[in-house]
């Protein structure tokens, strides 16, 4: 799923008015570590990849990762949580779906996206081709030299690389 910026701040808003606490600010009391629960549970839901998520409140991914892996525990065990996880879904369902449908006639269709990958990928596809052409030319053009590169590898220690090459370069000049 593409990343939405108001879906993201509509579910900032209703988790922070639910839970009275302000998810974005950096602390570990646990009404707050609640609130976080929710809202990755919520975007999780919603088609937010785990990295996505992490990025709306600049965070490192492991710790969506492992939040969502208690995530259930924490809603099963602790009655208020889920009452509150529900009043924010419930919220979050209704107001998404009015800036989904408003977005979806401003917004280039999952269709469009698609097909203006394909073409940027076509064009470095194409760009690759031309450079492997031109690694072949070069090979090709090298390849008469492959049976001197084997005797030097043969012959020559890679600790005496650095002489020999000195004493080759010595021939090459005399020659």
């Amino acid at each position: 799923m593409i990343r939405n910026l108001k879906i993201e701040n509509l579910l900032i808003n209703i988790v922070n008015s639910i839970f009275n606490v302000d998810i974005q600010k950096r602390n570990r009391k646990e009404e707050v570590v609640n609130a976080r629960r929710v809202f990755f549970k919520i975007l999780h839901d919603f088609g937010y990849s785990k990295t996505d998520i992490a990025a709306c409140l600049r965070m490192h991914h492991a710790t969506i990762i492992h939040s969502l892996k208690d995530v259930d525990y924490h809603l099963k065990n602790n009655p208020l949580l889920m009452q509150r996880y529900n009043m924010c879904k419930e919220d979050f369902d209704y107001h998404s779906k009015e800036i989904y449908d408003a977005d979806k006639l401003n917004k280039l269709t999952h269709e469009d996206i698609l097909r203006s990958k394909m073409v940027t990928l076509k064009i470095e596809n194409d760009a690759l081709k031309k450079e492997i052409n031109s690694l072949h030319s070069e090979i090709r053009e090298f390849g008469q030299y492959a049976p001197l590169i084997r005797i030097i590898k043969d012959r020559v220690h890679k600790n005496n690389v650095e002489a020999f090459r000195r004493k080759l370069y010595m021939i090459a000049n005399g020659v």
